[in-house]
């Protein structure tokens, strides 16, 4: 286990680049469709409750180092339950991404192309990234996330097309609008949950808590950043008609979607490595035999969902599940095993 450990630091290139999927391109529109102008205001305020609950990993994992061990020390033998929960939701925020990517690709670049195709080459590269190790994937993580600063941040957005005064004026709408905002960012703020399965290969994994909060927070600047452009440049009334509105004002549709693939091989192998290092702790498995089910699987499944339409309503559901598991379950996951060791069997 030592020779395989990762520094501390390396968790901020994890969070950075497991929270940069897909959702990029369209949250922009969902959140506009609700709070518009004030739409930075929710992402601010769900990366504000995202960094309490990555704290509260933390705390949990100063006890128990992984997500396995949390589960058996809260629930006992009813642990595994919950693990093979965690094993499927990995399991399907792959085929969601792979899914999204592949109808993507279709529409901008290739409306020809053979959905199974796609998908087929995707899943062999993840595969061979995972089957490799964590080791090497984080290695990619690296590379993605020097991809993503000039694939976003100098792109050639049409700056001559900005209405500055569209941000304002601010706060004109009411509180709950703007938690419904936050809460339509869940999609793209999940991930980090792969540092309850990570964080024994982190040398001090304590110390990588920092680290990975500054990936937080980076992502959380990053989609800032990208809302705002987004809504000056597109009137609301417009941007909520758009499908893809990063798409839209990118202008690397080509080269950026082909060199998106990148960014999200990472991603997909840490939610796949995630899912089979979980089976091979909670069941009687060993790790590539798990993952070489769980490629199968997603290959197959992620083959059913051919229209737009039911590719979107994955999403949904899985931003649903998401939400309750990342804001909900957490939080209870924590107080309860609080509880258990203050108070003993509860």
């Amino acid at each position: 286990m030592i020779s395989k450990q990762l520094s501390p630091f390396f968790s901020f290139f994890i969070v950075a680049v497991v929270q940069i999927g897909v959702g990029i391109f369209t949250y922009t529109r969902e959140i506009a469709a609700i709070t518009g102008n004030d739409g930075w205001i929710s992402i601010l305020l769900a990366g504000v409750i995202t960094h309490f609950i990555l704290w509260l990993m933390y705390r949990m994992l100063r006890h128990e180092n992984t997500l396995t061990s949390i589960h058996e020390h809260a629930f006992h033998k009813f642990g595994k339950v919950v693990d093979l929960f965690f094993i499927l939701y990995f399991t399907a925020l792959v085929i969601a991404l792979t899914t999204t990517y592949v109808e993507i690709v279709r529409v901008w670049l290739f409306p020809g192309l053979d959905q199974w195709v796609l998908i087929i080459i995707i899943m062999g590269l993840v595969y061979l990234f995972t089957n490799s190790g964590l080791r090497t994937i984080v290695g990619v993580c690296v590379i993605a996330f020097f991809l993503i600063i000039p694939l976003l941040l100098f792109s050639h957005y049409p700056s001559g097309m900005l209405q500055t005064g569209s941000l304002f004026p601010i706060f004109n709408h009411t509180v709950l609008e703007v938690l419904q905002g936050a809460k339509k960012m869940t999609f793209q703020l999940l991930g980090i949950e792969v540092l309850l399965v990570a964080y024994p290969f982190l040398k001090d994994g304590q110390a990588s808590h920092r680290y990975a909060q500054w990936g937080l927070a980076f992502n959380i600047v990053l989609y800032v950043f990208i809302y705002a452009i987004t809504y000056l440049i597109f009137h609301k009334h417009h941007l909520v008609e758009i499908v893809w509105p990063t798409l839209s004002v990118w202008r690397m549709e080509y080269l950026g979607i082909s060199l998106w693939l990148i960014i999200l091989l990472p991603t997909m192998s840490l939610y796949l490595w995630s899912s089979s290092y979980i089976a091979k702790q909670s069941f009687p498995i060993r790790q590539r035999p798990a993952l070489r089910i769980l490629i199968v699987i997603s290959i197959v499944t992620a083959s059913f969902f051919q229209r737009e339409v039911d590719i979107l309503q994955l999403s949904r559901v899985l931003s649903t599940v998401g939400f309750s598991t990342l804001y909900l379950y957490i939080p209870l996951l924590f107080i309860w095993t609080t509880a258990k060791r203050k108070w003993g069997s509860v």
